[in-house]
């Protein structure tokens, strides 16, 4: 299964372009994720984690994950707050800092380059409703032409 990222709010990987994320079951049934792309100095980057469901026994099941991209480092939740199962998914995460500060994280996930207005409009809604401001909101350069430039 291949998303691409389409918009990103504050996140670890801030500044990816020609961003693609990839997820695969472990054999544990755990998640292998893959998240790459092109930093703003043009070179690739690639953050490999595993994610786990929060909540395995919950009923119904939640959209909530468990993510560590570093072995040792803090995981972070990542909550999926929608999803039509075809074209997008809203994602979002909350990270505790030190001094019990915390930061979060939003990004808007598509399987294609581009969405229908429809999708565009139902994805920024589920934003606002969960009070993520669209302004603060990057979107990523998913462009073929520009993602095909070979980079240094």
């Amino acid at each position: 299964m291949v998303f691409l990222k389409r918009y990103e709010l504050v996140a670890n990987q801030t500044g990816i372009d020609c961003a693609v994320i990839r997820y695969s079951l472990n054999l544990d049934g755990s998640v292998h994720v893959i998240n790459s792309g092109y930093d703003a100095q043009g070179q690739f980057v690639e953050f490999i984690g595993r994610a786990d469901l929060t909540f395995p026994d919950s009923d119904p099941l939640l959209g909530k994950l468990d993510v560590q991209f570093v072995v040792g480092q803090q995981s972070g939740i990542y909550w999926t707050l929608a999803t039509n199962y075809a074209d997008y998914a809203v994602v979002w995460s909350c990270r505790g800092l030190p001094g019990g500060r915390s930061t979060e994280s939003a990004w808007v996930l598509s399987r294609t380059l581009q969405t229908s207005e429809a999708v565009r409009l139902r994805y920024e809604e589920v934003l606002r409703a969960n009070d993520i401001v669209l302004e603060e909101m990057r979107e990523t350069n998913q462009d073929l032409e520009f993602c095909r430039i070979p980079r240094p």
